[in-house]
């Protein structure tokens, strides 16, 4: 029997998680994800509003965008995103050096731009990142979200990919989003087949991940500042690798047109021979 919520057909149930549940609706010719709430829970419903309010001052083509809101039962219409998780592509080490190095750089642009908006996702993971079929990768679910204005100092999240100020439960921060941000980068990094050609990711990555909050890059932006430094640092090395490789290239293939004195000796011995032939000739 065909089922529909808010006037759209559901075509499927993605994911049915917590007090809350993923829908695939049809919407006209095209397909449009759905998430509603399941609960009456005035406390959960509550933080649904939080995702919703979130996502609305949100702007970023590296983010979830929110289409549309619904109030009967409460829920929000997103883009419907073709492309696979992060987490399967970690897992599959599909990832290609370029690969890793744009998703990580797009992913502290996203979270540099929530950020900016006073806005704390809470709970960043491969799982809550989708790459397109162009491997842009989209930050999903914000489903424990918190406005720093408002955030309480709880342990959310997923406890792989806290920090350890959180699971001390110290809350969220900034800093604890970029050390979380950095696990993933390291997964990415762990997984490639190529990581030999990322070590000064690697060493970016390895300064998110300080253990006190302190010894981290201060903000997103200054991530990006390094990871912008370390691209640039490893292009013009390796211009000047091609440089060196193409003088030696060019020193190897200049022709020898020098003699040496054996080979002027016999050089001239042939010419007096000639110069012989010719005289007894002539006479």
């Amino acid at each position: 029997m065909r089922e529909f919520i808010y006037g759209y057909e559901i075509e499927a149930v993605v994911q049915e998680q917590g007090n809350a549940r993923l829908l695939l609706v049809q919407n006209g010719e095209s397909l449009m994800a759905l998430k509603t709430t399941t609960t009456n829970n005035d406390k959960d419903r509550a933080q649904f509003r939080v995702e919703i309010e979130c996502l609305k001052q949100l702007d970023h083509p590296n983010i979830i965008s929110v289409l549309d809101v619904f109030d009967d039962p409460l829920g929000f219409s997103m883009p419907y995103i073709v492309g696979d998780m992060l987490v399967d592509l970690i897992e599959r080490e599909s990832l290609s050096a370029q690969q890793i190095l744009t998703i990580t750089i797009s992913l502290f642009k996203a979270l540099e731009h929530t950020h900016g908006k006073g806005i704390l996702h809470c709970d960043l993971k491969p799982n809550n990142v989708i790459c397109t079929e162009e491997r842009i990768p989209i930050l999903l679910d914000f489903g424990l979200a918190q406005l720093q204005s408002k955030r309480a100092p709880l342990a959310v999240g997923s406890t792989q990919y806290m920090p350890p100020e959180v699971i001390d439960g110290k809350g969220w921060s900034t800093a604890g989003e970029i050390y979380a941000l950095g696990l993933i980068c390291r997964d990415m990094l762990e997984h490639c087949q190529q990581k030999d050609q990322l070590d000064r990711v690697q060493a970016v990555v390895d300064l998110c991940l300080q253990v006190e909050t302190a010894d981290r890059p201060a903000s997103c932006s200054e991530v990006l500042k390094l990871l912008e430094a370390s691209v640039q640092s490893s292009s013009e090395c390796s211009d000047e690798t091609v440089g060196s490789k193409n003088t030696s290239q060019k020193n190897n293939s200049s022709p020898n047109v020098g003699f040496s004195p054996e080979q002027k000796i016999i050089i001239v011995l042939l010419v007096l021979v000639l110069i012989g032939i010719s005289l007894l000739l002539f006479l």
